[in-house]
């Protein structure tokens, strides 16, 4: 087609590749792992499941495997105790992550 050329030019200049990383952002794990954390406390402390159902709870909620759930819970462990000792109630619960059923 006569014109091809410059009508598509501006479209098709030739840029530098985009380099992308490996993996999600360490933000992006932080804020999971606080909900996660969140949520173990909750099924633990207000709905009194056993360590195991709460295990459960968090794969069917979180899509992840339990060698990852018992990994970062592990890995967390000071703000689990964090958690644990400012003992949040489900207000203050909701008003942090609102988009959970508490």
């Amino acid at each position: 087609m006569r014109g091809e050329r410059q009508l598509y030019l501006p479209f098709y200049c030739e840029a530098e590749p985009l380099t992308a990383g490996r993996g999600r952002s360490d933000t992006l794990i932080q804020n999971r792992d606080r909900k996660l954390l969140l949520r173990y406390y909750y099924h633990t402390y207000f709905t009194r499941l056993k360590y195991d159902d709460t295990i459960h709870q968090l794969i069917t909620e979180f899509d992840l495997a339990e060698r990852t759930i018992i990994d970062r819970l592990q890995m967390n462990n000071d703000l689990i105790n964090e958690i644990m000792k400012a003992r949040p109630m489900v207000n203050e619960l909701k008003k942090e992550v609102p988009y959970f059923s508490w």
